[in-house]
């Protein structure tokens, strides 16, 4: 059986394990896209803690706060950096400011038996065409629990397909060059862009990070025209008409500036999902698909020391340093980054560090004794204006 939501506005996922997209760590388990130095390693269970209060602390309600820490957390956990806790403050802001309702539920505007159009009524993006949503696999992952296949696009596009013994092929892939949150991250680092990530105001290739963030002109998958950029062009197309033309919300340059704070109204963002029962067609899918993928990880790679994989290992062998580090690393850079914004948002929730002899306090609110050596001001500064 075949089912497609065609969506425009935000519902709020379930509690589930993600596989993200890939981004691996270091061989010593440092976080390299930040800055250089030993990093921090936070469980969890204290990263969901920590996203979820900062949400309750600007009104969202516990169950949708839970579940948004859910999809942040598991990001940074799969090595998605620019999509888990350094995405906080957007949601924070967007809270604060009445941009998005955080506790508004979804309605469903027409079905059909294996059809819906859901209408998000601006709440927090995690699905549907309002808000930004997280990573695009934590719900591809989804349909993986019924052995199911699924699709869905927003602009990046995401495919996951089961296998035998809990494998799985799991696709999450922008139709840009980068994802315009792995420029933000360089912004942050102060580190430059590679050249064909993305272009400046007037349309030259740029490698300065923060003229690529403000400018927002992301290259197309294959770069220029010479380099089959055309195709990635394309590929952009066909994710907006599902998702933007389709679901009736916004498409193409019609949608808001990203993380434009100028920007008052609805983002009115639309996604597509599509999850499909591959017990309706040739039997013995699992099994085929298994084949395909040993195929390919048992193929001689160019260099010894890399060997081939597919789309869903890295997040897997991600996955796995975590779990023996004790936690996810970051690193000063970039709990900096994270504390001070949430600090002038007015969010003064403490973070806890996994240290030998156990948790540790990392950042404390102010008035208590910081441990982290940051130079924070002692009197809170008021959150911005509603």
């Amino acid at each position: 059986m075949l089912m497609k939501l065609f969506l425009r506005g935000p519902i709020i996922p379930t509690s589930a394990v993600l596989r993200g997209t890939p981004r691996t760590l270091s061989d010593n388990g440092s976080c390299d896209k930040f800055s250089k130095g030993s990093p921090k390693y936070f469980p969890m269970p204290e990263i969901r803690r920590f996203l979820a209060e900062a949400m309750m602390k600007v009104g969202a309600c516990e169950e949708h706060s839970l579940q948004l820490a859910d999809v942040l957390a598991e990001a940074d956990y799969a090595g998605h950096y620019s999509h888990g806790l350094n995405r906080i403050e957007m949601y924070v802001r967007d809270a604060q400011t009445g941009k998005c309702d955080v506790n508004v539920k979804p309605c469903v505007l027409k079905d059909t038996v294996s059809t819906a159009w859901v209408e998000g009524n601006n709440g927090l993006g995690m699905v549907v065409g309002s808000n930004h949503y997280g990573i695009a696999s934590w719900y591809s992952a989804q349909a993986l629990k019924k052995c199911m296949l699924a699709a869905l696009g927003t602009n990046p596009l995401s495919l996951a397909a089961p296998a035998l013994k809990r494998d799985s092929f799991i696709l999450d892939m922008a139709t840009s060059a980068v994802a315009v949150g792995k420029i933000e991250v360089k912004m942050k680092a102060q580190q430059p862009i590679p050249e064909g990530w993305a272009q400046d105001a007037e349309g030259n290739i740029t490698t300065d990070a923060s003229v690529a963030f403000k400018a927002s002109h992301l290259m197309p998958l294959g770069g220029s025209e010479e380099t089959s950029g055309y195709k990635g062009y394309g590929l952009a197309m066909l994710v907006e008409t599902l998702c933007g033309v389709l679901a009736g919300s916004l498409y193409g340059p019609r949608i808001t500036k990203w993380m434009d704070k100028e920007f008052k109204g609805a983002a009115n963002l639309g996604q597509c999902f599509i999850a499909v029962n591959p017990e309706c067609f040739a039997p013995g899918f699992v099994e085929r698909m298994s084949d395909l993928m040993c195929l390919l990880r048992n193929l001689e790679p160019i260099c010894k020391d890399k060997p081939v994989l597919v789309p869903g290992d890295p997040e897997k062998i991600n996955m796995k340093k975590v779990n023996e580090l004790g936690g996810v690393p970051y690193s000063d850079t970039q709990i900096n980054n994270m504390v001070v914004d949430n600090f002038l948002l007015g969010v003064y929730n403490s973070l806890a560090i996994n240290m030998s002899g156990g948790l540790k306090v990392y950042y404390e609110p102010p008035g208590k004794v910081s441990r982290t050596g940051f130079d924070l001001p002692q009197t809170p500064t008021p959150p911005i204006d509603n």
